[in-house]
């Protein structure tokens, strides 16, 4: 298989985004290429989505794979909670490789097609050993759900209950329990969460767990998905996590521990928070 460089796709999604529209980008039969990118790693991305299209720049997320690194311990697991394409799967994957160590990391993706291609990127890094990838959603009960997402933000669908007739709608996606599927995970070190709004269901269904560990969270926090999916808000979901044995900081990526002041974020239709055990 002929891998693209980065710079390369770079060119490539530049003249597609001058010669056409996002309309017929949508029409591709299929917009998936692999991108070998500065450092090794080989990422499947999708030349519609916001996140993919970061990732060929080579500036996705730097604070919070920055706070992700720093707060992992060699030998112990990595569990990236919503992985979409697999940034912090892969980066971490690719560090646990180098060091050497026993280290592990546990991914969750419930989108079909997504965790298809994060399962290729794992397969092309050689990362099999490294990454367990489970194609499931995490809630509080095992059931079948339905899932909408948006066109250019393939990583932003929210479960529901189904029957929206959104063209985007898929159904069929599985949802487990963090707790039925934990003890083979090992010690974890650093959690990051961002399940677009599901986020208190998955803390309903992770109460042993917490009850057990307290590794790092680093978690999205977004109000209108946490009402719509959760029925829940940005207050209540921080107060979950104090109630856990937490105490809440802003994502820096300068690592300052700055405590958070919600007042400061609350106008936001989304941010990112550290949580650290007391």
């Amino acid at each position: 298989m002929a891998f693209w460089p980065k710079k390369i796709l770079d060119r490539a999604v530049s003249r597609i985004r001058a010669r056409f529209n996002e309309k017929w980008m949508e029409e591709l039969d299929s917009p998936w290429v692999i991108a070998e990118l500065e450092g090794g790693l080989r990422v499947w991305c999708n030349l519609i989505d916001q996140v993919s299209k970061t990732v060929l720049k080579g500036d996705y997320s730097p604070a919070i794979t920055q706070l992700i690194k720093s707060h992992y311990r060699p030998g112990t697991t990595f569990c990236d909670l919503g992985a979409n394409i697999g940034w912090f799967t892969l980066v971490m994957a690719q560090g646990i490789e180098k060091d050497g160590s026993n280290g592990r990391v546990v991914a969750f993706e419930p989108q079909p097609d997504v965790a298809y291609r994060l399962r290729g990127s794992i397969e092309e890094n050689g990362f099999g050993g490294v990454v367990d990838l489970f194609e499931l959603a995490l809630s509080d009960e095992v059931r079948e759900y339905s899932m909408v997402r948006e066109n250019t933000n393939i990583g932003g669908g929210t479960i529901s209950e189904g029957g929206s007739n959104h063209k985007n709608e898929m159904s069929g996606i599985k949802s487990c329990l963090f707790d039925d599927l934990c003890d083979d995970f090992g010690e974890v070190s650093v959690m990051k969460i961002d399940i677009e709004g599901s986020e208190m269901n998955f803390f309903g269904g992770a109460k042993r767990f917490f009850s057990e560990q307290k590794p790092v969270l680093i978690t999205e926090v977004h109000n209108r998905k946490l009402a719509e999916v959760s029925k829940s808000s940005s207050e209540e979901y921080l107060e979950t996590i104090r109630s856990h044995g937490y105490r809440i900081f802003e994502a820096r990526g300068d690592l300052e521990l700055v405590e958070l002041d919600f007042a400061k974020f609350q106008s936001r239709s989304s941010f990112d928070v550290l949580a650290i055990p007391k």
